[in-house]
């Protein structure tokens, strides 16, 4: 509303700002779609707040309309000449593409609607896309395993040494990370301050009573990962162990071997897998202490609880080659390849089943599966085929068995909090 006010020292300077704000509109108001379906929609700071839910046609036509005209004003450079950890035009392409396949995916729409007529149609996705690849500098990291931080530890990280692995870092010479959450140094303990500014989601999946001092820091556990995805990766996949690390491997020079132990601090749904690409990373210090990776790195304060300063990697290059693939760009092909031979595999042809397995091992673990799931209508099949699985809970072995409830839609509930607050003006979802 206010972008017009201030005296900007240039066009250029003013329009990066202002696609910049319309992105992360866009990225909040796509995030809402995707979980909860409908919520009010707020365009202007004037009105009353307490709305009711707007319909999935108004929200995403007001996500098609601000990504559009930010790819239209943001800068044309390639992406090494912004500032890490914001968003570009490249960003606003790749993030259009995500909006139109859960759109038109899961409401069998061909077109997404804008606010002042017409449509984004698949053609359009489709240049955006292949704008991206050919002129944004972005590109594949030459090691999948690379990206993330475990990489950097060599020295102490027996598993990374012999895969001669090079973490390329979190600036411009990761080519990959195409819209990506930061975090500092600066942050403290106390939990009514600025703890936030850590990743935290590293903090929350930790393995939990971590029993030993060793490459991966402890956490509180959560999101144990379900051994199906393990057993799903490919032979020769190096995506399934630069992806999970499995305590009770004992090939993969896991430092958990034979150490691991179930239950520990009373540890809920446990399966021994766990997300490695975002698991807290340590290294020895000068002392042969561990400490947070990050922490040595940065400095800051010393402390496990806001050691974790791991980029949250939200829109990936591999993804924008996989959406490509998917909408039947020109050379679809050769994306599909591209990912495949990365991950050391060979060529498959490129279909939709094809996509949906590569899919789910390349991002794996990285928040796009079951939105991805629900834009195919694959949802439900998926969940009933969560039938006895393996977990301890507190240490005791149990059965694990997931339920989808079709009656939702797959949409989270409005919180009930929310509905009492609006005084009746918001409805709950189906099926809650």
């Amino acid at each position: 509303e206010k972008i017009d006010i201030p005296e900007w020292n240039s066009n250029e300077e003013k329009n990066q700002l202002y696609g910049e704000v319309l992105f992360l509109r866009a990225y909040y108001y796509l995030r809402i779609g995707n979980l909860w379906g409908q919520a009010p929609l707020i365009t202007d700071p004037n009105i009353d707040p307490n709305q009711p839910k707007s319909s999935a046609d108004e929200i995403f036509a007001q996500i098609a309309t601000d990504l559009k005209k930010a790819i239209e004003i943001m800068p044309d450079k390639t992406y090494s000449n912004f500032e890490s950890g914001h968003a570009t035009k490249w960003a606003a392409e790749a993030l259009m593409a995500r909006a139109f396949l859960f759109y038109t995916g899961y409401y069998n729409k061909d077109e997404m609607p804008l606010n002042e007529g017409g449509s984004v149609t698949k053609t359009d996705v489709q240049n955006w896309l292949i704008n991206l690849i050919n002129d944004s500098g972005h590109a594949l990291v030459s090691d999948f395993r690379n990206i993330w931080s475990y990489s950097y530890n060599t020295k102490d990280y027996p598993w990374a040494a012999a895969n001669s692995l090079n973490w390329v870092g979190e600036g411009s010479e990761n080519t990959e990370t195409i819209f990506a959450i930061k975090f500092s140094p600066y942050a403290t303990r106390n939990l009514n301050t600025n703890k936030k500014y850590s990743n935290q989601f590293q903090l929350f999946i930790g393995v939990r009573g971590n029993p030993v001092n060793n490459q991966f820091g402890k956490g509180w556990g959560f999101a144990s990962i379900n051994p199906q995805l393990w057993d799903s990766f490919e032979p020769n996949d190096i995506r399934r162990e630069g992806t999970i690390l499995n305590v009770l491997d004992k090939v993969n020079e896991n430092p958990f071997a034979d150490k691991f132990v179930f239950g520990r601090n009373r540890s809920q749904q446990e399966t021994g897998f766990f997300n490695k690409k975002y698991l807290p990373v340590l290294q020895k210090d000068e002392n042969g202490k561990w400490k947070g990776m990050f922490y040595l790195l940065y400095g800051g304060n010393d402390d496990f609880q806001v050691w974790n300063m791991a980029d949250q990697i939200l829109i990936r290059y591999a993804d924008v080659l996989l959406m490509a693939a998917e909408l039947e760009c020109p050379n679809a092909q050769l994306y599909f390849d591209e990912v495949r031979i990365r991950a050391k595999l060979s060529p498959k042809p490129v279909s939709l089943e094809n996509i949906k397995e590569e899919r789910r091992h390349e991002l794996a673990l990285e928040g796009v599966r079951y939105f991805d799931l629900l834009r195919w209508h694959d949802v439900e099949s998926a969940f009933a085929k969560v039938v006895d699985v393996d977990v301890f809970n507190g240490g005791l072995p149990e059965k694990y068995n997931a339920t989808y409830r079709p009656e939702t839609g797959g949409f989270l509930p409005i919180p009930k909090s929310q509905i009492s607050l609006s005084a009746g003006v918001l409805e709950q979802n189906p099926g809650w």
